[in-house]
């Protein structure tokens, strides 16, 4: 398909079957994301779960999802068609500060969930304390979305970082070489990373302590302070388990590829290519995880 290159942003690059690669994962993708996402939303925001504290956390995770599968893969898509960049450069701009902006709030929520289940079993009356007020819901995820609203302004207005076309990824990026970008992926996995492990690994011993006392029928096993129900904790064990192996699956070959290989001169196109729609199929799973095997208590 032919553009005016006066509205694009060009390179030839670009395979017409790695163009096709990218339109159809995107397309795919998208819909099958903003289909399970919409459900989601749909399905937490129900009259009594919605009042579900972990469910409003769950839902900020759908709409982060939605947007990316609704907006961004969309526009990536169609962009597959063409050569080059055909949205302009003021829109390049936006479009990379938008995309961002809502993949860094989805990693803080799904930090923000990982904590609520962390107090919800190891500290329970911790729990009770910080969640029982509306507001603090509130604060919590508004905060993790201005956060990143604010940091990615630097790049946006080129203070900070750059963001550009990126002819290898098909869409617009903050440039590889920027020393923005390595500072800040280091930063986003060090805030991440530890805490989601410590978490998991906290909830695990308390599971293991449990199941302990239940195999040692101890009297006081019904009182507990694990603040859920044996049957609640298995399903919420087989959560965690299905979280840890999405999370492992879809994101580690991204990391490892842009870690290794930043610049796409080991691995090459297709697999730097493939790699990213890997982690991004966690679109459609997480809405299958959270919603159909999250305790909903």
């Amino acid at each position: 398909m032919a553009v005016s290159v006066n509205s694009t942003l060009t390179d030839e690059g670009l395979s017409t079957e790695l163009r096709i690669f990218h339109s159809v994962c995107s397309i795919t993708i998208a819909v099958a994301g903003t289909v399970g996402n919409s459900f989601s939303i749909y399905r937490l925001t129900q009259k009594g779960r919605k009042h579900q504290t972990c469910n409003i956390y769950l839902a900020n995770l759908s709409v982060n999802n939605l947007l990316s599968s609704g907006i961004i893969l969309p526009l990536i898509g169609i962009n597959s068609f063409f050569t080059g960049w055909i949205y302009g450069t003021a829109f390049c701009k936006l479009f990379a500060y938008f995309t961002y902006t809502n993949v860094c709030a989805e990693m803080n929520a799904f930090n923000l969930l990982t904590f609520n289940r962390f107090l919800k079993i190891v500290h329970p009356k911790t729990y009770n304390s910080v969640y029982e007020k509306t507001r603090n819901n509130i604060i919590l995820i508004a905060v993790g979305w201005l956060m990143y609203a604010v940091v990615f302004i630097f790049p946006a207005t080129d203070v900070l970082g750059h963001f550009g076309y990126d002819p290898d990824k098909n869409y617009c990026a903050i440039k590889r070489k920027d020393n923005f970008a390595k500072i800040f992926a280091v930063c986003i996995l060090s805030t991440t990373v530890p805490i989601i492990i410590f978490s998991y690994v906290s909830i695990f011993c308390k599971f293991k302590k449990s199941k302990q006392k239940i195999a040692d029928k101890k009297p006081d096993v019904g009182k507990t302070n694990t603040g859920i129900q044996s049957k609640q904790e298995m399903r919420l064990l087989r959560m965690i388990i299905m979280i840890m192996i999405c999370f492992l699956v879809t994101y580690t070959p991204y990391m490892v590829m842009n870690v290794v290989d930043p610049s796409m001169d080991l691995a090459g196109r297709w697999i730097h290519t493939a790699a990213t729609y890997i982690s991004w199929t966690h679109l459609f799973l997480n809405p299958v995880i959270y919603t159909l095997k999250n305790p909903m208590k």
